[in-house]
């Protein structure tokens, strides 16, 4: 029954191929939106206890952030949001982990019905949504003493610039990951 409801494979895969060539390219923007839900819940786990390390939360709302900056590419540039124009969580008592789990739920669905219902997407809806999760992660980082979402951004670009010394994404670079071996000491 399931398979019999959805749009097939091959519809969907059309659908990706005739936006590649476009600048606002959506199955980069799909890629991107994977990211945001895999790092989400990689900062829940750290934020509800399940894990506390401090440096980690930091690496994790980087890679966050990484990924939201991806997902927000597929706007139109007016709609870019600018770090410094972010504010906290206004309600002291919201759990930003909360936030984070249900806004990038809200922002891949609506992904999901551009995609594959074809249905146009609200960039002015999406955009709040986008600020939503700034203003959750900013909250984090103020509540948690993380330093600011600028510079956690930074630290993100200079991990990453490590795992890929150009700059270029690699499937090999991706999978050694050069910025988390353990040093070598030089033996003598």
């Amino acid at each position: 029954m399931v398979l019999g409801l959805t749009k097939s494979g091959t519809e969907l895969t059309a659908t990706l191929l005739a936006t590649a060539t476009q600048p606002t390219d959506l199955t980069q923007a799909l890629h991107m939106m994977l990211g945001v839900c895999g790092e989400v819940g990689e900062v829940v786990e750290l934020l509800e206890g399940f894990k506390t390390d401090s440096k980690k939360l930091t690496l994790e709302l980087g890679d966050l952030l990484f990924y939201l900056r991806g997902v927000e590419q597929y706007l139109e540039p007016h709609e870019m949001t600018t770090m410094d124009s972010i504010s906290v969580m206004p309600d002291p008592q919201q759990n930003p982990g909360r936030v984070l789990y249900q806004t990038s739920g809200a922002l891949a669905e609506m992904l999901k019905k551009h995609w594959a219902y074809n249905r146009e997407l609200d960039v002015p809806a999406f955009a709040a949504y986008l600020r939503r999760m700034y203003s959750a992660i900013k909250t984090v980082c103020e509540r948690d003493q993380q330093g600011t979402m600028d510079e956690i951004f930074r630290a993100n670009y200079e991990k990453l610039s490590t795992r890929y010394p150009d700059l270029e994404y690699s499937d090999r670079a991706a999978n050694e990951r050069v910025d988390q071996q353990p040093e070598k000491k030089n033996k003598r």
